[in-house]
């Protein structure tokens, strides 16, 4: 049986992914973020326009999970930081 030895951190060059409780949006980020509506999405998602999209990060993102249907907890080295999808801005 092989077994590949991990080198060093391998989550920089990989993209965060969550999917909201209710499975309708899909946020997919490493130094921004872009979030899916899945119920609109009858092909490949990279041929989709996202419906949200933020892209004034200062870290890439470690974490990411739906708080709720519409707030995104964002992990970083800065920090854990909450966005409302609707406004774009973040909330305590």
């Amino acid at each position: 049986m092989m077994s590949a030895k991990p080198q060093g951190d391998n989550r920089r060059n990989t993209d965060v992914i969550a999917l909201s409780p209710d499975g309708d949006l899909l946020a997919v980020g490493r130094n921004d973020v872009r979030v899916w509506d899945l119920n609109g999405v009858d092909h490949r998602i990279e041929y989709t326009t996202p419906i949200y999209c933020h892209n004034r990060l200062t870290h890439p993102i470690k974490a990411m999970r739906f708080v709720d249907k519409n707030t995104l907890e964002i992990t970083s080295a800065d920090g854990i930081h909450h966005w409302t999808l609707t406004t774009d801005k973040q909330v305590q």
